[in-house]
Formats: structure tokens, C-alpha cells, sequence
């Protein structure tokens, strides 16, 4: 399985109130951090929000099937 590692940028979206964006994005955290039981520190997903809590900005190893933008069915798994 091949992995990049880089920064994604997740801005809230205009159906997504801002109580409810905290629980969309912990969720999104849980799905995403499966790699967080790396034994270095640096390997493990970074989360931080901006300044208005609209947006996260993630720095991790993902999958590179999972950035697949043509694929919607594994695209999906993260918005549902």
C-alpha cells in the first residue's frame, strides 16, 4: 500500500453548522488518524484549527487510494 505524506486543508461546509462542524471533524479524525499508533511522534497525524474554527488543516500519511478523487465510493467513507 503506498502512502503520501503531506498537509490537506478541510474548510467547513455551508450545510455544516459550527456546533456540529467539532463533531464532523472529530469523526473525520478518527477515520484518518488509523495511522496514529506510529512509535515516532512526527509520523502521527497533526490537527490544527484556524483561528474561527472553519477549517482544519492536516498534516499525515494517507493512503494514496484514498485521495483518489475519481473514486467517490472510497472518497465517500470520509463524508458520510
Amino acid at each position: 500500500m503506498k502512502h503520501w505524506r503531506g498537509y490537506v486543508l478541510i474548510e467547513k461546509p455551508a450545510a455544516v453548522s459550527l456546533k456540529q462542524w467539532p463533531d464532523v471533524t472529530g469523526r473525520l479524525q478518527e477515520i484518518l488518524g488509523k495511522q496514529n499508533q506510529a512509535s515516532m511522534p512526527a509520523e502521527r497525524m497533526h490537527w490544527r484549527w484556524n483561528l474561527a474554527h472553519s477549517a482544519v488543516l492536516l498534516e499525515a500519511s494517507f493512503d494514496v487510494r484514498d485521495l483518489d478523487e475519481k473514486d467517490a465510493g472510497r472518497l465517500g467513507k470520509y463524508i458520510s
